[in-house]
């Protein structure tokens, strides 16, 4: 049985479609990433699948509908790593780790012990337990990640929903990142990986969905959907692929040579 499923799946903002009948799988132990240039759907599409917007068509989790589960029972299932977190107060790595746990509480059992260990094993695992007690807005970018990601393994959902996992961190951070990504996917979970970086895409998921305007205009195994015609139609650049996976070479931006 799939993870998850989507049929159908559109988002209209006002009267604008930002997603237009997107239909995916993602099964456990795989990486899904969604690439497209800015404004293509894919944090539309990241936020339909954990009923941050209203969308039409079909989602389902295990094959239990969406939208008949509470806000609760998701993110028992659906761990979500954003793009950026900027607290403005203080706030330790280990109090944002225990906020993972917050599905799994009620109003009458504040955080035990075993919820302190997840959250410090989450940690450890993540190799950012030394930053346990320090500040979040005092922290690099990796770090910051880090603790992101450590949150999401607290939360304990099989499904990993990650808003470009990689933006703003060096290559060896970002190589980290998508390593220890790999990693936990492998113990049975699913990643569906917002995207810009398309090497790291190509070497790190298993599938890619390439998006234009909303649409899906290529999925499948990198090697299909990273090709220089992809590319260029959606991307609007010239380049060069070689390789399995495939890595690509920008040229330059299709138009520059009949402009003066």
């Amino acid at each position: 049985m799939a993870l998850l499923n989507l049929m159908g799946v559109s988002v209209k903002y006002n009267s604008v479609e930002a997603l237009k009948g997107v239909s995916l799988s993602l099964t456990q132990g795989e990486i899904l990433g969604v690439i497209g240039p800015n404004g293509s759907g894919k944090s539309t599409l990241l936020k339909a699948i954990y009923k941050a917007l209203r969308f039409e068509g079909e989602i389902k989790i295990r094959n239990r509908d969406l939208l008949e589960m509470s806000r609760r029972e998701i993110a028992k299932h659906i761990s979500v790593v954003p793009q950026e977190f900027h607290p403005e107060f203080p706030f330790s790595a280990l109090e944002l780790v225990l906020t993972g746990r917050t599905p799994h509480l009620s109003p009458l059992r504040p955080e035990s012990e075993k919820d302190l260990r997840i959250a410090e094993e989450s940690l450890e695992e993540m190799g950012a337990i030394h930053l346990k007690d320090r500040d979040l807005r005092k922290m690099s970018g990796g770090e910051r990640q880090k603790v992101l990601i450590a949150r999401a393994l607290a939360q304990e959902g099989e499904i990993l929903l990650m808003d470009e996992p990689t933006s703003h961190l060096d290559m060896r951070n970002s190589i980290e990142t998508m390593e220890k990504i790999k990693e936990i996917v492998s113990r049975g979970k699913g990643a569906v990986v917002v995207m810009h970086d398309l090497n790291l895409a190509s070497r790190y998921c298993d599938k890619l969905l390439l998006l234009k305007e909303g649409v899906i205009h290529s999925m499948g195994r990198p090697k299909k959907v990273i090709t220089e015609e992809n590319i260029e139609e959606v991307y609007r650049v010239r380049v060069k692929v070689f390789g399995d996976p495939p890595i690509v070479v920008p040229l330059g931006v299709i138009g520059d040579e009949n402009q003066s």
